[in-house]
């Protein structure tokens, strides 16, 4: 049985030392809302997501996606690394 997954505009980066969230700014290799990806069985699939920059104080981060449905995305607790490049399960 194929899955779909796609992305909202309303994902965001939220630091946990500050109410400041960073917005998404681009999406590759996935689709927007309203807009479907489908994923064959068992096949792995990879996306990136690109934010506004974290703010320079932040140490560890949630990856939340707000919308008004279940089952966004909601990643807490990533420590931030140097590189700002994250690969993360879902």
């Amino acid at each position: 049985m194929e899955q779909m997954i796609r992305i909202w505009q309303s994902t965001f980066l939220v630091p946990k030392e500050s109410s400041t969230k960073s917005k998404l700014l681009n999406a590759d290799n996935i689709t927007f809302f309203p807009f479907w990806t489908f994923i064959k069985p068992n096949q792995k699939f990879n996306f990136t997501l690109i934010f506004e920059g974290l703010p320079r104080d932040c140490r560890v981060f949630d990856l939340i996606e707000e919308i008004p449905q279940s089952g966004g995305f909601s990643i807490t607790g990533i420590n931030r690394n140097q590189t700002d490049v994250y690969h993360v399960q879902i």
